[in-house]
């Protein structure tokens, strides 16, 4: 198991013996978690995530869309992320609520894919209590500076003083998994009163379900991980996904009505 070899589309090159990688223990197989382009399985799952939330809460011909929704789920599931497969059925639930028959389906996804992660495991992640330990070591540092925090990108530097892990656990050297502890502790009480702010607007602003499961879903994965605020991607991600939400939902359906009359 290894990289597919794709480095001109920005694959990394790893294979099941790369420090830290990502992988999944099934049933006592190692399994090489799937990356794609980008620096994390999770960051993968959640574009998928997004995806399908797009796909499925179209107003287009859902059948043009069946294959493609399909095929992302497939993908989804074999990123192994449990918190990408909640996100998603809290998601579809959101657009599906008046349709029983598809919301015992997405039940039974849910199931079937809980089942399926329920004995897996990462070595590369911390488990619940060792993030927990990070999120108290966030509060920690918040009170270095209560109010504007310790400065953006600063956390693995301030957590790096504490020596809390050994040398065998240098892969918890990281960011709390939790962008609302991160932003206390990096940006104060201040910037994360700016924050909630925003996605205060940015929820005033929700019209549509699709609007609303993307938003969810944004939390989801911001509440259980800090790759929305600390990676590229997951900040391309975050931002122009609050974009759409934000933005009129007609205008780019009247963009595609001028450029198909012209």
């Amino acid at each position: 198991q290894k990289s597919l070899g794709l480095s001109f589309l920005g694959e990394r090159s790893f294979d099941t013996t790369t420090p830290s990688i990502a992988h999944a223990d099934l049933f006592g197989n190692q399994l090489l978690r799937p990356y794609g382009t980008f620096p994390h399985p999770n960051v993968a799952a959640a574009f998928l995530v997004f995806a399908l939330v797009l796909f499925l809460g179209s107003k287009r011909e859902k059948i043009n869309l069946l294959f493609p929704s399909i095929l992302g789920f497939v993908a989804l599931v074999t990123t192994f992320s449990k918190s990408a497969l909640a996100a998603l059925a809290v998601a579809l639930g959101i657009i599906f609520a008046k349709k029983k028959g598809f919301l015992v389906l997405i039940f039974a996804l849910f199931v079937a894919g809980t089942l399926l992660l329920k004995n897996t495991s990462d070595s590369s992640l911390p488990t619940i209590s060792e993030r927990l330990v990070l999120i108290q070591k966030s509060l920690d540092i918040t009170l270095i500076n209560p109010l504007f925090g310790i400065g953006s990108n600063n956390f693995i530097l301030e957590l790096s003083k504490a020596n809390l892990f050994s040398v065998s656990q240098i892969r918890l050297l990281q960011p709390v998994h939790n962008i609302f502890f991160l932003i206390l502790a990096e940006n104060g009480i201040v910037g994360l009163l700016l924050f909630t702010a925003l996605l205060f607007v940015v929820l005033k602003s929700i019209n549509t379900k699709t609007k609303l499961a993307l938003f969810v879903s944004i939390l989801i994965f911001a509440s259980v991980d800090h790759f929305l605020w600390t990676l590229q991607q997951g900040q391309l991600l975050l931002w122009l996904s609050l974009a759409f939400i934000i933005s009129p939902s007609g205008v780019i359906a009247r963009r595609r009505s001028r450029r198909s009359n012209l």
